[in-house]
């Protein structure tokens, strides 16, 4: 065997596997039962959107033209299929914020998506008729949908999108939200501050009230502790842990208070490391992965990663979320 094969082989190295049986695992976070999952928004082809030409007469008033955003990434059936175009009402081009869009403390430019979501709700199919730009897209998309989907799935694309109530969930939007990664080899977690933005199902979700629970909860989120802490409850891929989704409050962080002097602590080291975030130049970045960890070595090199650890390490002590034993 030569020594080029030899690098090649799989390594070894001690792990760690945690075995929790009924009533042996700690109580949750509180923040467990308050974070959803955001809304499948699939096909991406029928919904993301980028604008486009308008021509020399405009899109029409309150309008915007717009055709499907494509990737690489598509997959077949809808991979073949030609590009949507129309002149949608601009109040249905939504910005929608996914996995990719989300750094350690800071969000870059989200998609946009045609969704027929106003005043709160999800139009019904006779309200959607009423606005010429929307109704023309999606009747597209409804057509494109029941020729392409599964045989065996019989909703149309406007229950689709709502699958489990993931859109409708988020409605009315709001202002002020905390989102996190649900999967990869990291977590991302970041403040989102727009009332017009759809969550993704690639994110994890919740409202706060304030800033300050806000920044509290970003930087617990970001934390290599929180992290190396949930590394045993995840599902683990070729390239190691995969899937985060609500492990994460297997660490039984607490609720917010203000009146905490640890819980301040931290709320002021999250607002710190989002203006160090939002300082990095991440223009010349090709991969959203690439642009997380030039922010987390930001983060790193400003000093303020450790304090955010040990402030996570005082907060839960590891004794916090190993198993009792008797």
């Amino acid at each position: 065997m030569t020594p080029d094969e030899l690098t090649e082989m799989p390594t070894r190295s001690p792990g760690t596997v945690t075995a929790l049986g009924d009533g042996d695992e700690p109580a949750p976070s509180p923040y467990k039962s308050m974070f959803r999952n955001g809304a499948i928004l699939y096909p991406r082809l029928l919904i993301f959107v980028e604008k486009a030409e308008a021509g020399p007469l405009g899109a029409g008033a309150g309008r915007v033209a717009v055709t499907s955003f494509r990737t690489s990434q598509e997959k077949e059936p809808y991979k073949s299929q030609p590009s949507l175009t129309g002149r949608v009402e601009q109040r249905f081009v939504r910005p929608v914020y996914l996995g990719e869009t989300v750094l350690p403390h800071r969000c870059v430019t989200p998609r946009q998506a045609v969704l027929p979501i106003d005043n709160g709700s999800i139009l019904s199919p006779g309200k959607l008729a009423e606005y010429p730009g929307l109704s023309g897209w999606w009747n597209q998309a409804e057509s494109t949908w029941n020729t392409h989907k599964p045989a065996s799935d019989k909703v149309h694309l406007l229950d689709r999108i709502d699958y489990h109530g993931q859109l409708s969930a988020q409605l009315p939007l709001s202002a002020l939200r905390v989102v996190y990664t649900k999967s990869g080899n990291t977590l991302a977690a970041a403040v989102v501050r727009d009332g017009s933005a759809v969550i993704d199902h690639k994110l994890y979700w919740v409202p706060v009230a304030a800033e300050a629970e806000g920044h509290y909860l970003c930087a617990i989120l970001n934390s290599s502790t929180l992290l190396e802490r949930v590394k045993p409850l995840q599902a683990l891929g070729l390239f190691g842990t995969r899937d985060f989704d609500k492990n994460v409050f297997a660490v039984p962080f607490p609720r917010f208070d203000s009146a905490d002097s640890l819980h301040a602590r931290l709320a002021n080291l999250g607002a710190q490391s989002e203006k160090e975030a939002a300082s990095v130049d991440i223009s010349g970045v090709r991969t959203f992965q690439a642009a997380r960890k030039k922010v987390a070595a930001a983060l790193v090199a400003a000093g303020i990663s450790q304090e955010i650890e040990d402030a996570v390490a005082e907060l839960v002590p590891l004794e916090a979320v190993l198993p009792t034993t008797d």
